[in-house]
């Protein structure tokens, strides 16, 4: 990890146990976010961890009337953090990551984890067809495990905007995943 301040609390609460906590509660949902959106899981977890140092940073400049605002809308702001990082990491290495990601869908039919590496692809191509909101809402809902509330925060959209995205990103899915002969249901 990076060389960041301590999460400077306004109160007496144990910094440790607030940061532990946290980390726990949402490492493992960021990484798999990360994952979803990267697809190499070294990079996820980098991500994740740099997410979270970069909120604890930004704890020291929070003052004491804002600080337990904050704490509630972790969740937020730590996924629109590791979206952004993803963002940027895709960017850095766009050519790379395709090569990557092309390479690993063409797997042989001969196991059954073949076959499951199969559909995996199979659903990273039709979540590369639809739109970006729609797949973002979609990872943000199913590998974040947000609320709509959550997701519509992190998008900076309404939750309509957010409940609609992720219908038709489902319907989108389900549709692609059955032209390619494969029962959804």
């Amino acid at each position: 990890m990076t060389n960041e301040p301590a999460l400077h609390l306004p109160c007496d609460t144990d910094a440790s146990t607030l940061l532990e906590g946290l980390y726990r509660r949402y490492a493992p949902q960021g990484t798999r976010y990360a994952f979803s959106m990267l697809r190499h899981f070294s990079d996820a977890e980098e991500v994740t961890q740099e997410a979270f140092c970069r909120l604890l940073a930004k704890s020291a400049d929070w003052k004491a009337e804002e600080f337990e605002s904050r704490l509630q809308h972790f969740s937020p702001l730590f996924f629109a953090t590791i979206r952004n990082l993803c963002i940027d990491v895709i960017r850095k290495n766009r050519r790379q990551r395709q090569v990557a990601l092309n390479a690993s869908m063409e797997p042989e039919a001969k196991s059954d984890s073949d076959h499951t590496q199969q559909l995996e692809a199979k659903v990273v191509v039709a979540m590369e067809q639809m739109p970006d909101q729609w797949a973002d809402a979609l990872k943000l809902k199913i590998n974040g495990q947000l609320s709509y509330a959550e997701i519509a925060e992190v998008l900076d959209v309404t939750h309509a905007q957010v409940r609609t995205w992720i219908y038709r990103a489902r319907r989108h899915l389900e549709t692609e995943l059955e032209k390619a002969g494969i029962t959804v249901g």
